[in-house]
């Protein structure tokens, strides 16, 4: 602990309350005040590396669980713009992550190729004002559709549905997905490729067709 700290706050009470200084033990509530707040730092410190252990990947937990969802032999029903509890998993850096023992988080089932394969959009109750989160309400509470975090998932990875979405949100949601890509293809239409050196296109013409000109005897 600092002695010019405790002297600084000595004379600070000292200057504020002149008239009660010799009544008080202003150097012990000096050491006291700065004894309290070193133990509000150290809870406090206490607290934040508790809270990123906490938040550390629990890839041996989920390898486990992936290989008993793997094993699954019946695949489940589902449909477009239902929500479905699904075990995303733990994944690579920011990449969106499943909670709790079953590793799971709310999807939106926005593409059904068959009934083994999907396209799922992660949902979640933070809001974000940007491109990536797509709003919307249900149930009085707000989600966002995070599409930025869209992947092609198993359906034996469905755990059990939450609810199917209002075909309006539904569709404002598929739209935003698919206007990632818009601006980009029209890019492509409009580039046309190089041609190679040497390229003509009478090269590639199709050869006439001999003619006989030897006479008839």
């Amino acid at each position: 602990m600092s002695v010019s700290v405790i002297n600084d706050l000595r004379d600070i009470l000292k200057r504020n309350h002149d008239d009660m200084f010799n009544t008080y033990d202003f150097d012990g509530i000096a050491e006291g005040v700065l004894k309290l707040v070193s133990e509000i730092d150290a809870k406090s410190n206490t607290s934040c590396n508790q809270a990123n252990n906490a938040y550390e990947k629990d890839f041996d937990g989920w390898n486990e669980n992936k290989k008993h969802i793997n094993s699954r032999a019946h695949f489940i029903g589902f449909k477009e713009r239902e929500v479905w509890y699904s075990a995303i998993g733990v994944n690579v850096g920011h990449e969106q992550d499943g909670k709790n023992e079953l590793f799971e988080r709310p999807i939106l089932v926005l593409k059904k190729y068959n009934h083994r394969m999907l396209m799922a959009i992660p949902l979640s109750r933070r809001i974000k004002d940007d491109l990536h989160h797509i709003p919307y309400l249900f149930g009085g509470r707000m989600y966002a559709a995070v599409i930025s975090q869209a992947r092609l998932i198993d359906s034996r990875r469905l755990l059990r549905k939450i609810y199917t979405l209002p075909t309006e949100d539904y569709g404002k949601i598929k739209e935003a997905f698919i206007g990632q890509f818009t601006e980009q293809k029209s890019d492509l239409a409009v580039a046309r490729p190089s041609e190679p050196e040497g390229y003509s296109k009478l090269s590639i013409a199709k050869p006439r067709a001999k003619v006989n000109t030897r006479k008839r005897r």
